[in-house]
């Protein structure tokens, strides 16, 4: 009889998990540089680097486990931080520019059944909107996607530190991005460039 109650228990606390997971996070993204052609003045444009400067982040994760490994998972991550250009001059800051990601994917938990560090990895898609305190510029929204890896560590039955790397990117297309602009106009991404960015956060998990 003993031999056989053991695994039971075993099996009844591996049917045990939260309905949802909230974690908000902080973090530090960062990202490459494009190269756009860029109105200076009225019939003159040249081709400048232009660069959102690395930034804190924030936002928040919602996680709904359906199964002890997989979860559907949403979350929304913003950033705002100075748009320089350099090129035909020096690097100067054109104005202060915002990046952020609305997404929709699943987690993948590699390790469910553990009493101590959980190892996830999670593919996201969705929309990138992208804006900017410049005059007469509205912001833009993109397909984008994202794939990133996590671990998270309990502190007690419903709460758990997450620090995870995330990463995003977005196909420019040739479609004026709402922040890369110059003293007059937006510039115009050059050839069909993926604009990624890198984001390490971290932050409290509650589970319900």
């Amino acid at each position: 009889m003993l031999v056989v109650s053991i695994p039971t228990e075993a099996l009844a606390q591996r049917s045990v998990r939260n309905s949802v997971e909230i974690t908000p996070f902080v973090g530090y993204r960062f990202s490459n540089t494009l190269d756009a052609d860029v109105e200076l003045a009225p019939g003159f444009t040249v081709t400048e680097n232009v660069k959102l400067k690395n930034g804190i982040s924030y936002g928040f994760i919602v996680d709904i486990p359906m199964t002890d490994y997989i979860a559907i998972e949403a979350l929304w991550s913003r950033r705002s931080a100075d748009v320089n250009i350099s090129g035909s001059a020096d690097e100067h800051t054109v104005g202060t520019g915002t990046a952020q990601y609305i997404h929709g994917g699943a987690r993948f938990t590699l390790n469910p059944y553990t009493r101590g560090a959980k190892w996830f990895f999670a593919a996201t898609m969705g929309v990138g909107v992208f804006g900017a305190d410049v005059e007469n510029v509205e912001s833009a929204s993109k397909f984008s996607f994202g794939f990133g890896a996590s671990v998270s560590i309990p502190l007690s039955d419903s709460i758990n530190l997450r620090t995870e790397f995330r990463g995003f990117s977005t196909k420019t297309d040739l479609t004026t991005l709402g922040w890369i602009c110059g003293y007059y106009t937006c510039g115009l991404v050059e050839g069909n460039q993926y604009f990624w960015e890198g984001e390490l956060r971290a932050g409290v998990e509650f589970g319900f």
